[in-house]
C-alpha cells in the first residue's frame, strides 16, 4: 500500500468515525437512566405499609422520581402517597417539661436526586386490597421518572419490623 494523499485521508476518516462512535457509546453508557432502590426496613401499621427505602442515582445526569407504584399479586398498580404523611411523632418528657420532639414524614414527590447521588426516604402505601402478602420476601415496584419509560424492579423485603424497631 502506497502512502498517497487518498490513502491517508481514508485512514484519517476511518479513525475519526471510530473515535466518534466510541465517544457516543461512552456518553450513552454514562448518561443513561440507572437508578437503584433497596428496602432497608418495612413495617405495617394499621392500613399503611411504610417502607424505608434507599434510592441511588447511578447516572451522571440528575433524575426526578415522580411516583412509585407497588404491583400487587394480581397485577394491579397501587401508587404511593405523594403528599408527605407523618410516620413518626415522638415527644420525650421529663416530668411536665418537653425535652425533645421529633417528627418524621414520608417522602414528598417528586424526589429529585443529583448525579451520582442518593438518599433515604420513607415511602408510604395505603393498604386497601392487601398490596403485600402476609410474609413478603420480595415485591415488584414500578418507578416513574422524568427520563423515559417507567422501570419495573423486583426488590427484596425482609420480615416486617415492629414500629419500635423501625423508628
Amino acid at each position: 500500500m502506497k502512502l498517497t494523499k487518498e490513502n491517508i485521508l481514508a485512514v484519517i476518516s476511518i479513525l475519526a468515525f471510530i473515535m466518534s462512535l466510541l465517544t457516543w457509546v461512552h456518553t450513552w453508557v454514562c448518561q443513561r437512566k440507572r437508578i437503584r432502590l433497596s428496602i432497608i426496613q418495612y413495617v405495617q401499621i394499621d392500613c399503611w405499609h411504610i417502607l424505608f427505602m434507599s434510592i441511588e442515582n447511578l447516572s451522571r445526569i440528575p433524575i426526578s422520581i415522580s411516583t412509585i407504584y407497588a404491583i400487587t399479586e394480581n397485577g394491579k398498580c397501587v401508587a404511593c402517597k405523594l403528599i408527605p404523611e407523618t410516620v413518626l411523632d415522638i415527644t420525650n418528657r421529663r416530668g411536665k417539661e418537653i425535652t425533645s420532639h421529633e417528627i418524621r414524614k414520608s417522602a414528598q414527590f417528586p424526589i429529585s436526586i443529583s448525579s451520582l447521588g442518593g438518599l433515604s426516604e420513607y415511602v408510604v402505601f395505603e393498604d386497601h386490597q392487601n398490596i403485600f402478602p402476609i410474609a413478603p420476601t420480595e415485591a415488584i415496584f414500578q418507578v416513574c421518572t422524568n427520563r423515559g419509560r417507567a422501570m419495573k424492579m423486583k426488590l427484596l423485603i425482609g420480615p416486617p419490623a415492629s414500629p419500635e424497631e423501625m423508628f
